[in-house]
């Protein structure tokens, strides 16, 4: 579906989202809701309102950004990904800085914090001061 790849690209360059699903039927029913919503008679036009920098544009890729992203944050949300970090990420890290003593840990897009807090806990029990 060239739109629909066409949209994808768009957004990617605007948004930074580079992962809306790869089920193009139904990417492509929700950028048909989408242009529906808008008034719009085709994803041409839904694409020129994409591709443009207006206030419209910045409110549309909000919502796509919205319905794409993850809202969730709570402790220990991802619980294999939080094992992996426990077990073997952070004490390789921590070996690996044991001379500088220093540990620099980005967590990105994670809410209000609560994935952060969770390898702030995770880090208090793995190093030995």
């Amino acid at each position: 579906m060239p739109q629909t790849e066409e949209l994808r690209r768009i957004i990617a360059h605007k948004t930074g989202l580079i992962e809306l699903g790869r089920d193009d039927a139904k990417l492509s029913t929700y950028f048909r809701g989408r242009m529906n919503t808008l008034g719009f008679n085709s994803l041409h036009q839904y694409a020129v309102l994409l591709s443009g920098d207006s206030p419209e544009t910045n409110d549309e890729l909000k919502q796509i950004a919205i319905d794409f992203s993850n809202t969730e944050s709570f402790f220990f949300r991802d619980h294999g990904q939080m094992r992996l970090l426990r077990e073997t990420i952070l004490p390789e890290l921590v070996i690996k800085n044991r001379n500088t003593r220093t540990l620099n840990v980005l967590s990105a897009a994670s809410s209000s914090g609560e994935e952060l807090y969770s390898i702030a806990i995770m880090l208090s029990e793995i190093l030995p001061e």
